[in-house]
């Protein structure tokens, strides 16, 4: 993919009230804490293969609301929301790429953000010096295609930090 620019979506502003959702996700939800860096939950339509298919709850409503919002937007309606909960600062995501094999053709990942701004990094795989930052702050929605993960890594570094964030990390799963 030459120009990821033009592939990824970004709108700082795509959803109003994210307190209110940041705040209704910390009553709610009870996190799974098996991963060091951050607490993670799962919503909607397990991955076709997934061990954890016990884990994935049914949507809560403000998360069915969110989805239909992001309909036009992506041209599909998402049906998994990953939750990933970073306590504060030191909460990070390393360099990584998505697995999308379990991802309807033609899709991607939508991020909304909630809570703390934070860093987005993405890299070429091929050239680590090829990067850029989007900044994620309380309502924005970041997207990008399944194709972007074939040469491209993302992360979500430290930050000196004590408030929290909560990414909502939507996709559209193959149903088989």
């Amino acid at each position: 993919m030459k120009d990821i620019k033009s592939a990824i979506i970004f709108e700082r502003d795509f959803f109003e009230a994210p307190e209110r959702v940041f705040d209704f996700l910390m009553a709610k939800v009870t996190w799974e804490e098996n991963i060091r860096a951050r607490k993670t939950a799962r919503f909607g339509q397990p991955n076709i293969d997934s061990e954890h298919r016990d884990a994935y709850e049914e949507f809560f409503p403000i998360m069915d609301d969110l989805s239909e919002r992001l309909e036009p937007v992506l041209g599909y309606k998402p049906n998994n929301c990953f939750l990933n909960y970073y306590e504060n600062g030191n909460s990070k995501m390393g360099w990584h790429g998505d697995s999308t094999y379990f991802l309807e053709p033609e899709t991607g990942i939508a991020i909304l953000s909630t809570g703390d701004t934070r860093i987005f990094q993405i890299r070429r795989k091929a050239v680590p010096t090829e990067s850029l930052n989007y900044v994620l702050t309380p309502g924005s929605l970041f997207f990008m295609p399944a194709t972007i993960q074939e040469e491209w890594q993302h992360a979500i570094p430290k930050v000196v930090s004590e408030r929290g964030r909560i990414s909502l990390t939507f996709r559209k799963m193959r149903v088989g």
